[in-house]
């Protein structure tokens, strides 16, 4: 309990370190430009913003019905503007629509900018949970329109995609050494969307500004439960005889606690695994008198801790790909080695003498690849080193080393 203790004190420390305030703007509907201060907030929903002008000393609200834009730094820019969207579109697929087309409904609100440039990219988050991608780009005459992506039933019982902001890319957002092969791989979502239109701003040679939406999220904590199926090798060496690598299969159960950086791609992380292991090793050194031979019978609990850092390749939405790498401290609870050691000769066996002996702690490092679905549901593919849970002992190495699976829900 005293290292989830520590963990959480640590997480609440690096927390308290976040700003109260972040300079920005806001322009009225006038088009006077007040510069000033937010109170650090979600700056995605404007009726918690709080805002004070440089020589106020007290925050107080906006209102929305007078404000046309506003924005902190190269995080956030907010525009009011009239635009359509389909409402058809929803999150909750056993209430999709049974037709492909868009039902378009006109709005007024604050589009998130996403990307500045000769092209822009923009984002809309409803109250429902929807979330949409608009695009425009004035010097072609392109006005804000949606990217048209939606689910919907094509029988009773398929679900169906209309994804027709993969033609809007194609017919639009075509850079001159573009081919329609490098946009059909573009799924709908920001990051993938922001590169579309940072590559066509460069190959246009405009400088793109990308809004990174970052300030105001604040650190995450995030729990998760697991179980492992590993294929673990195990042998004993240093010592005569030394045994052959025997492959085995053994379970594993644990938890995991993390600390989710703003930009939702770096995670720090403390990982507490029990393992359960049980094997046997055996080897023979031939002489041309005799043979020994030597059994190595292990049993043991673990209790494994991983301490590492998480980077996350999709970071908005949905995660898609994550690796990690973590140092391992692998403490057996309970169990031991047995050595038996025989001695053959051509009547039989000639002696044989058997040794217990305690495990000790070792170290490994442990690494990692997986996928994670709608941020809840994972699965990785984890490798671990040999660790020597034969201590320090110059007599002899106990050697354990596993790859597997990783069922993970977080919660």
């Amino acid at each position: 309990m005293r290292i989830f203790t520590f963990i959480a004190v640590f997480i609440t420390a690096i927390s308290s370190f976040a700003q109260e305030q972040q300079a920005g703007y806001y322009v009225t509907n006038k088009g006077n430009r007040v510069e000033g201060y937010f109170k650090t907030t979600d700056f995605t929903n404007f009726s918690l913003l709080e805002f004070k002008e440089k020589n106020e000393s007290s925050f107080s609200k906006l209102n929305k019905e007078e404000v046309s834009e506003y924005g902190v730094g190269v995080e956030y820019r907010f525009i009011k503007k009239t635009f359509k969207i389909d409402a058809s579109k929803l999150l909750n697929e056993r209430r999709l629509t049974s037709s492909y087309e868009p039902e378009w409904e006109t709005v007024t609100d604050f589009l998130n900018m996403l990307v500045e440039g000769k092209a822009e990219l923009y984002t809309y988050s409803t109250a429902k949970g929807g979330e949409y991608f608009l695009y425009a780009i004035p010097t072609e005459d392109i006005e804000l329109q949606q990217f048209v992506y939606k689910n919907y039933m094509r029988s009773h019982t398929q679900v169906a995609q209309n994804t027709t902001y993969i033609q809007q890319i194609v017919d639009n957002l075509m850079c001159d050494n573009g081919t329609v092969i490098n946009y059909r791989s573009v799924d709908y979502d920001e990051d993938d969307l922001i590169a579309v239109f940072e590559n066509y701003n460069a190959c246009n040679n405009v400088e793109s500004i990308t809004y990174t939406n970052n300030t105001g999220k604040g650190y995450e904590m995030k729990f998760s439960v697991f179980a492992g199926i590993y294929n673990t090798s195990y042998s004993v060496t240093d010592t005569r005889p030394e045994s052959g690598t025997e492959n085995f299969i053994s379970p594993g159960v644990g938890v995991e606690v993390a600390l989710v950086f703003p930009s939702e791609k770096w995670e720090v992380f403390m990982r507490a695994e029990f393992e359960s292991i049980s094997s046997e090793a055996t080897g023979k050194y031939v002489r041309s008198y005799n043979t020994e031979v030597g059994d190595y019978e292990i049993t043991a609990a673990i209790l494994n801790f991983y301490p590492g850092v998480r980077y996350n390749f999709k970071s908005e939405k949905k995660y898609k790909l994550f690796a990690d790498l973590a140092v391992g401290l692998n403490i057996p609870v309970s169990g031991d080695i047995k050595f038996t050691r025989s001695i053959l000769i051509d009547s039989g066996v000639y002696g044989s003498e058997t040794y217990e002996y305690n495990l000790n702690a070792a170290t490994s490092a442990n690494i990692g690849i997986g996928y994670t679905y709608n941020k809840k549901y994972s699965i990785a593919l984890r490798y671990e080193t040999g660790k020597n849970l034969g201590g320090t002992s110059s007599n002899y190495k106990v050697k354990l080393s596993r790859i597997g699976l990783n069922f993970i829900y977080t919660f």
